[in-house]
Order: C-alpha cells, then sequence, then structure tokens
C-alpha cells in the first residue's frame, strides 16, 4: 500500500510514517520544514526513516498546487494521513490568513486530487479545539462545534465540514480525527510537556532527569504491551456529521 503523510517530518507525521514502513507500506511524505520551530528537530524525526527503501521525502508545501498536482502524478497515492496544518489557537489570533490558506484551501485541494486520483482512503487531522468553550466533559463526537474560539479551531471546523462534503457529493471515503493534546517522543517544543519539563530542570536538574526517565520507561512499556492493537490498515469508515 502506498500513502502520502503530509506534514511527514512533524512529531505525529513521522511516528505514523515509521509505523506504515515498519508494516512494509511505502511512504510519500510531504513537508515544508518551516520555522514554526527549528527545522532541525524535523529533519532529525525522519533520518531512520530515509534510511528504508519505502521512504521517499517530498520537500513541498501544501499550498502549491502545482506541486501537489505532481506528487499525485508521479507516485499515485492510494491512501492519504493529511497531518500537514499551522498549529496553535493562540498564534492563530495573529495570523488568521496563513491558517486560513494552510489549514483550508491546501486541504481543499488535496481533497479535490484524492478525489480526482481516485484514492482509497483520505485521513484528517482535526482538533479538540473545535469544542470550543464546551463545559461538558469528557468531550463525544456529537458535541456542538459551531463555536470555536480561535480561527485555528475555525479553519479546522471549516475543514471537517468540507471533508463530509466530499464524501457526501464524491463518496470519498474519509475518517477524521480529532487530536487532544498529544505528547511523546518528538513531541513540538511549544507544547506544555516540553515548556514544563525545561522550566522544572532549571529548578532541579537531577530530580527532573530521574523523573523523566521513570516516566518515558512506563510509556515505553505501555507502548510495547499494546502494539498488537494496532490496525493493519486504516480502512474506509463513514464521517460522522457533528453540528
Amino acid at each position: 500500500m502506498r500513502y502520502l503523510v503530509t506534514g511527514g517530518a512533524g512529531f505525529i507525521g513521522s511516528h505514523v510514517a515509521e509505523r506504515l514502513l515498519a508494516r512494509g507500506d511505502d511512504v510519500i511524505c510531504v513537508d515544508n520544514f518551516n520555522t514554526y520551530y527549528d527545522p532541525q528537530r524535523k529533519w532529525h524525526n525522519i533520518a531512520a526513516a530515509q534510511q528504508q527503501r519505502g521512504y521517499r521525502l517530498v520537500e513541498g508545501d501544501i499550498r502549491d498546487a502545482e506541486a501537489m498536482e505532481d506528487v499525485f502524478a508521479r507516485h499515485r497515492p492510494q491512501r492519504i494521513a493529511h497531518l500537514a496544518a499551522m498549529p496553535g489557537p493562540r498564534p492563530s489570533i495573529a495570523n488568521p490568513a496563513l491558517y486560513s490558506e494552510v489549514n483550508l484551501t491546501a486541504t481543499v485541494n488535496l481533497l479535490e486530487l484524492a478525489r480526482r486520483y481516485e484514492v482509497e482512503n483520505f485521513v484528517l487531522a482535526s482538533t479538540s479545539s473545535v469544542y470550543g468553550a464546551s463545559q461538558k466533559l469528557p468531550f463525544v463526537e456529537s458535541d456542538p462545534t459551531d463555536r470555536p474560539l480561535s480561527p485555528y479551531a475555525a479553519t479546522k471546523k471549516a475543514a471537517e465540514v468540507l471533508a463530509h462534503t466530499f464524501q457526501a457529493v464524491h463518496k470519498l471515503p474519509i475518517s477524521v480525527v480529532r487530536f487532544f493534546t498529544v505528547y511523546g517522543p518528538r513531541g513540538r517544543p511549544d507544547m506544555t510537556p516540553y515548556l514544563f519539563v525545561d522550566k522544572w530542570y532549571d529548578v532541579n536538574p537531577l530530580f527532573c532527569l530521574t523523573a523523566v526517565s521513570i516516566f518515558t520507561a512506563t510509556i515505553r512499556m505501555s507502548t510495547t504491551s499494546s502494539a498488537g492493537l494496532w490496525p493493519r490498515s486504516i480502512g474506509p469508515s463513514p464521517m460522522r456529521s457533528t453540528t
């Protein structure tokens, strides 16, 4: 199976690519290595994957319609994990136009290419930010999502609605996943776990390193024990409409 992973050099994308490669799939990684954080982190993320035969890296911007057309024409991806995005509610307030271009306009272009090239399944990464200021816990998929509190959340919600439209009109199989605060190895440096540990390290380096080592070992054990739960393939599933 041949997968296109947008944002494939990022935190989540690089892990997705490695899991796909490990089970024998081919991966086309598209990433523009922007400066939202140090691009060297992304190069480090994909260092191991670049050594594998089934991996192809395309340095490109998903906003570039011509470049993305070339990716589809050359590589003919069968399935897509669309993870590329401008992240973060707070930064989006200062630059809403950029977030609209990346998270919405580029997503429409990818959906249209997926339709034209008859992609088997399109996985769209969304966010828990679409739930806005909901006080109801835990969140469920049917909760209202029509009152986003940032341009970031608004563009992600709009992308979900467009994905629903493409599925309804063109029968394009689409799955949407709403990430909450994801953390782990290669996590973004602007996320709370990294910011917290940095501050903690400044106060008590030895205690911080000991605690992080124990926590990392626990996560590694948990990941190993649940490895068999990962599916063989990301199959088509009906996208649920949210109000």
